[in-house]
């Protein structure tokens, strides 16, 4: 047996089985093995360790986010089983928007023949040519053309997905999209590619695109479509970028940054930059800078609840940056999936060992993931909400937000 295409999935070969480690990695992995019988593939899924999120969650929160733009929907929607007819769809959502906006076109010299020439002539052919009663002029001209890398590679992921989906109307949209954007047989850039200026629309459908050149779809079901992939995404980063790219999309009327701050010195009164800081996943500021709330993105399951170091953690963002910004009490949320928006618990010091009037608070929120993703009325309900009790953390942070 042997490991192939996702390095961060370990698979180890037992006397009584297969052992499958991942850690905080969900995503899925083909196994080629070896049997009495002859050769089989092992697909393997990994799902999230926690109850609250499931594969498509994951998925959802990895590409709803920019550079994805929402465009992934269809994926989000898709079955669990099928993530790569989700794929497809999503690369010709994503070709058909850069076709509605205009293909990025290039200026590129082109070498032709002709009695009108247009753009550089070549003095010495030219002379040449008239010397021997030739009546051609061969010229260099500058031709602005939607052929280039970035339309060549996307034209690649277009033709893979009209090969790897079951739908005929999906495959007969593919391949006029690929002949609007060049037609042939695509190209893949000899050059790293550069997602700037008129190029930065490119850069999602080009990650889809290696998805499907590079991935390895079977059809374990005999339904005529592919239907297994391999990948991998790191679940706690995955999230913590989701509530960063949905806080911001929710709350427009404050800023949304993830920064160091330096909150120690040494024995000798000198700030400490290089250490000695904190990070919150996510910071809330209003147009004057001012720190209004933290929020800490906390993935892992512990059953009965968050353990209480992360509540240490979370008094000491309430209580350092609180004192640091002047703001009493700094609103302070663990931010963790769950099934249902709702409060998990509440936490302050106890009164006796901090007197002060206004305590640090920190509210661990349960998230509805799977809610918030998607663009239908539930969907606009559950992040609607989120946002009110966000708000209702700025205003009231003594409070339950619910």
């Amino acid at each position: 047996m042997r490991r192939e295409s996702c390095k961060v999935i370990d698979a180890t070969e037992l006397r009584t089985g297969v052992r499958i480690s991942a850690g905080r990695y969900v995503g899925a992995v083909n196994l080629p093995i070896r049997l009495d019988s002859g050769r089989a593939t092992l697909h393997v899924r990994v799902a999230p360790r926690h109850p609250a999120l499931s594969i498509r969650d994951v998925l959802g929160m990895a590409l709803a986010t920019p550079p994805g733009g929402g465009l992934l929907r269809g994926l989000v929607s898709a079955d669990e089983g099928d993530l790569i007819e989700g794929l497809c769809r999503a690369l010709i959502e994503a070709a058909a928007g850069i076709l509605r906006g205009g293909a990025a076109r290039t200026y590129v010299e082109v070498a032709r023949s002709g009695e009108r020439p247009r753009g550089r002539v070549n003095v010495r052919a030219l002379a040449i040519g008239r010397a021997r009663g030739s009546r051609a002029v061969k010229y260099v001209s500058s031709e602005h053309t939607a052929t280039n890398d970035y339309n060549g590679y996307l034209v690649t992921g277009l033709l893979r997905a009209a090969a790897l989906t079951s739908s005929r109307s999906q495959r007969r949209r593919a391949l006029t999209l690929a002949s609007r954007l060049g037609g042939g047989r695509g190209a893949v850039p000899t050059r790293r590619l550069k997602f700037e200026g008129q190029y930065r629309r490119y850069e999602l459908p080009h990650r889809l695109t290696s998805l499907l050149v590079r991935g390895a779809g079977t059809d374990p079901g005999l339904r005529g479509s592919a239907s297994f992939m391999s990948f991998g995404l790191l679940t706690q980063a995955v999230y913590q970028q989701f509530l960063v790219y949905m806080v911001g999309r929710l709350l427009p009327e404050y800023r949304v940054l993830y920064q160091h701050l330096h909150v120690f010195e040494d024995e000798n009164g000198i700030e400490l930059k290089d250490k000695g800081f904190l990070i919150p996943d996510l910071q809330l500021r209003d147009e004057s800078g001012g720190l209004k709330l933290v929020i800490d993105a906390k993935y892992e399951e512990h059953g009965s609840g968050l353990p209480a170091a992360d509540f240490y953690q979370a008094h000491v963002y309430g209580d350092l940056l609180g004192r640091k910004e002047g703001i009493r009490p700094l609103p302070t949320v663990l931010a963790t999936p769950h099934h249902e928006l709702a409060v998990l618990a509440g936490r302050r010091p106890l009164r006796r060992l901090d007197p002060r009037a206004h305590r640090p608070v920190t509210w661990c929120l349960g998230v509805p993931v799977g809610k918030l993703l998607g663009e239908d009325e539930t969907a606009t309900a559950a992040r609607t909400e989120f946002a009110e009790a966000l708000r209702r953390l700025v205003t009231d942070p003594v409070n339950s937000p619910l």
